[in-house]
């Protein structure tokens, strides 16, 4: 299990949790984390490939799929796994939420790669300035969050690590961020 911090061209600081699913042998996880980062590089350097979306490829998934890796990551539009990774249809199974909260249905669609499809790789995926860690820090000592965003910055008030970063981190949004990535 491993933290990784990049900083990519486009200025956004991805922090990756990335460990194998049960089963899958070090080489594996090796070689698929490597392909991960060539693609990563790829997209920061302005080189993107855009592998695997084309007409053959979509043809060729019609039988199925089997992603080699999941990535849960944050819905802003921003950080699309697929893209900031060079991979193309079928490579990632893309698990997204504001803030990449993870309840029983993400857990659900989670196990689901992993046991139905596949999937070798699983990657908790954060990125600097996200919007949904904002809001909790902003509103975790009041109510005054509009509709279902309130159910978001709940869950993370909930979690200890949180209140720890609360109590004791300086920079608060970026701890909170990398706290939440490895919760």
């Amino acid at each position: 299990m491993k933290l990784r911090c990049k900083q990519l061209l486009s200025g956004i600081l991805f922090l990756l949790f990335v460990f194998p699913v049960f089963g899958t042998e070090n080489d594996d996880f090796s070689i698929l984390i490597q392909r991960l980062k060539e693609g990563n590089m790829r997209f920061a350097q302005g080189k993107a490939l855009h592998i695997h979306q084309d007409s053959a490829r979509k043809h060729e998934l019609i039988s199925g799929q089997a992603p080699f890796a999941i990535i849960v990551s944050c819905s802003d539009s921003r950080v699309p796994s697929e893209i900031v990774f060079d991979q193309g249809l079928g490579d990632i199974f893309s698990v997204r939420t504001a803030g990449h909260v993870v309840g029983n249905y993400e857990l659900g669609s989670i196990e689901y790669a992993a046991e139905h499809l596949g999937s070798k790789v699983i990657i908790v995926m954060g990125h600097d300035n996200c919007g949904a860690i904002k809001t909790f820090l902003e509103h975790h000592n009041d109510n005054n969050v509009p509709g279902h965003i309130a159910n978001i910055v709940q869950f993370l008030k909930e979690e200890a690590e949180q209140q720890e970063v609360l109590k004791n981190e300086e920079n608060k949004l970026t701890a909170s961020i990398k706290t939440h990535v490895l919760h």
